[in-house]
């Protein structure tokens, strides 16, 4: 089956790059703590660093994709690079994808610029 001319939705966290151990960093400047105090094992919503609300999650995210470059500075998963250039050498065309960016333009622009400067 060809991919050319198709688009594809590309979820970003935890597919094409770490999100929460980068995010985790993040978190740590946020609430002024150490890394460690921070369990790497966390649930979505992020109750397991104190997240108490959807509100106070967004705050966070914001924080993190526009003034740390989330996206940017996340390390990609390893092999995702790979796939993604042989479907752009292909013909398919990419849209990041980032649950919060359904609800964010800011977070969707950002999913693009990673997507772009990874390849």
């Amino acid at each position: 089956m060809s991919v050319e001319d198709k688009i594809i939705g590309v979820d970003l966290d935890g597919v094409c790059c770490s999100f929460y151990s980068r995010m985790r960093e993040i978190a740590a400047e946020w609430f002024e703590c150490s890394l460690e105090d921070l369990t790497a094992e966390v649930s979505y919503g992020l109750p397991e660093w104190g997240i108490k609300s959807d509100e106070e999650y967004q705050s966070l995210h914001r924080f993190a994709v526009t003034q740390r470059d989330l996206f940017k500075t996340s390390q990609m998963i390893p092999g995702a690079r790979r796939y993604l250039r042989e479907l752009s050498n292909e013909g398919a065309r990419m849209g990041a994808r980032h649950e919060n960016s359904l609800r964010s333009l800011i977070g969707f622009g950002w999913g693009f610029l990673f997507l772009s400067d990874s390849l």
